[in-house]
């Protein structure tokens, strides 16, 4: 499992902003959120983005959301 964020591969322009751990002493990080902010003119627009984390520090895209981190991959878990 992995648990020093700083060896994620987070892609380029996308930012973290939460990581989901599993509550162990180790504080394993099973999930993260990240954004990317895109400016169209006067305006912000933030898409934010679920991966699943591999052992290797990998991720692996789960979902995709618009202008709220509100996952649906996270409905029913602990971190709802």
């Amino acid at each position: 499992m992995m648990n020093d964020f700083r060896k994620l591969a987070i892609p380029k322009k996308e930012r973290l902003e939460v990581q989901l751990t599993d509550g162990t002493d180790e504080h394993n990080i099973l999930y993260i959120i990240t954004s990317l902010a895109t400016i169209k003119g006067a305006e912000i627009f933030k898409n934010f983005r679920l991966y699943s984390v591999g052992s290797a520090g990998e991720l692996n895209l789960l979902e995709k959301r618009d202008g709220d981190p509100y996952f649906d991959k996270l409905k029913g878990t602990e971190y709802e």
